[in-house]
């Protein structure tokens, strides 16, 4: 179980990630929607392919900043309703250096480890 003083810095560590992740998502759409009016611009072959690889690395990039964003969201309502800090997969306490060194995990390196991840 994770002490209050603990819990909290965790907490303000997950609120400042989510405005950062927020923040780098907005940009990313901005990003897209310039690469979509480039790619449809009028260019040669090759400056188009360009485009779309890097179109797609924005596109990725941007998914998984949404995953993390709602896996920070999960861990949020989790220190809400007093879930925060415990495995969802066995309900054991995930480590505290797990946690400090990714606050939104959700699994516990065991079963972290056994999923594959």
């Amino acid at each position: 179980m994770l002490k209050a003083a603990k819990l909290t810095k965790l907490r303000q560590r997950l609120e400042m990630e989510k405005e950062r992740i927020e923040g780098h998502i907005i940009e990313l759409e901005g990003m897209l929607r310039l690469e979509d009016r480039e790619i449809s611009s009028g260019e040669d072959d090759a400056d188009v392919a360009a485009r779309v690889v890097s179109y797609n690395g924005l596109i990725a990039l941007l998914e998984s900043e949404q995953q993390t964003l709602e896996e920070i969201e999960q861990a949020l309502r989790a220190v809400q309703d007093g879930s925060y800090g415990r495995c969802v997969v066995c309900g054991s306490d995930i480590q505290l250096a797990r946690l400090e060194a990714r606050p939104y995990a959700r699994r516990c390196i065991t079963c972290q480890e056994r999923q594959g991840g």
